[in-house]
């Protein structure tokens, strides 16, 4: 029978979950703190008992969105996959079980009224058989494991070719070296990217300069650009990465500057780099027909959803569909 103990901040053993087998960059203590300056969520750590024994944490978020919410990840927070970290090997079925006895125990002590989960380790498969409700969650990775040649060799022909052209034509990616500067570059070319949709970014630049402030330092945030013959920075992109997990977080390009094909080089780069870090798997932050080109492989993961009044759920689907709405709406006004 599990059990289950919830930790205030100064509890929390930072150092034991970094060991932890499935420990990933958004489970860190760096990044919760980023979610603290950026969403007001205090970080939801709970420690897993399997009779007496401590196998484990969940490490999510607590929100108070008009209710309480226990989240890990919450949709719109820029983050990735979080969920369980365990400190010995579990099956599948396990794994399961425990978000189960996990949800009821925090419904019944009052914890949250929604709960939400996205763990890279947990399959649709896994839940056949289980009474847990999901969304899908789709996106395209890359295998690390192999060579970076094989890697190479599944990017679509014309994306394997610009990956030289643009060394020919002049173009030079490196590291970032200021990094202030860099997302004073980043933003602006975001916003490039999104008005020529008729759009504004979907977050600030503040969040941006908060997630190089807090990660950069750590070692686990990867900043590159590539400027052009006459040294402008041309595009920019931000990659995530511990342990054996990484992830695309942020990529722009100015739309005047794609015939010097910046953007391929650096997604390849970004491969190399966090599989030389021992990455096995490059995550490419979530959906996009586009990321097909990199040779990514398509991947459904479940989303736990659990509520205690079902109207809940309801009310959550009609704020998500109203919000893509409004922004498809304002996209054919602009555009028009």
């Amino acid at each position: 029978m599990y059990e289950f103990n919830d930790l205030g901040n100064a509890l929390i053993p930072w150092d034991l979950l970094d060991k932890s087998e499935d420990q990933n960059v958004f489970k860190t203590r760096e990044w919760l703190e980023f979610l603290r300056k950026t969403q007001h969520a205090e970080p939801c750590v709970v420690e897993i008992y399997d009779n007496g024994n401590l196998i484990g944490y969940f490490v999510g978020e607590n929100f108070r969105k008009v209710i309480k919410i226990v989240a890990s990840p919450f949709e719109g927070c820029s983050t990735g996959f979080q969920g369980l970290n365990m400190l010995k090997p579990i099956t599948a079925t396990e794994r399961v079980k425990i978000y189960e006895s996990l949800i009821l125990s925090l419904f019944r002590t009052k914890q949250c009224l929604f709960f939400q989960a996205t763990d890279w380790q947990m399959s649709v498969e896994d839940l056949t058989h289980s009474v847990l409700q999901y969304e899908p969650v789709t996106g395209y990775s890359i295998d690390l494991t192999q060579s970076e040649d094989l890697f190479l060799r599944d990017f679509n022909e014309s994306s394997r070719k610009n990956v030289n052209k643009s060394v020919r034509r002049g173009v030079l990616l490196r590291q970032a070296e200021n990094p202030g500067k860099f997302v004073d570059d980043y933003y602006s070319q975001l916003q490039d990217v999104f008005s020529k949709q008729g759009l504004k970014p979907t977050y600030s630049k503040n969040r941006v300069t908060a997630l190089v402030d807090t990660l950069y330092p750590t070692g686990n945030l990867l900043l590159l650009e590539s400027l052009s013959p006459e040294g402008k920075s041309i595009a920019t992109g931000l990659f995530l990465g511990k342990n054996k997990f990484s992830s695309a977080w942020g990529q722009a390009s100015y739309k005047d500057s794609h015939s010097l094909f910046p953007n391929e080089a650096m997604w390849f780069e970004a491969m190399r780099y966090w599989k030389n870090a021992g990455a096995t798997v490059f995550e490419l932050g979530g959906g996009g027909e586009y990321k097909k080109k990199y040779g990514g492989v398509p991947y459904v993961k479940p989303r736990l959803v659990a509520t205690k009044y079902q109207a809940l759920h309801s009310l959550k689907q009609l704020a998500k569909r109203s919000y893509y709405f409004t922004r498809k709406v304002a996209s054919v006004i602009c555009s028009s």
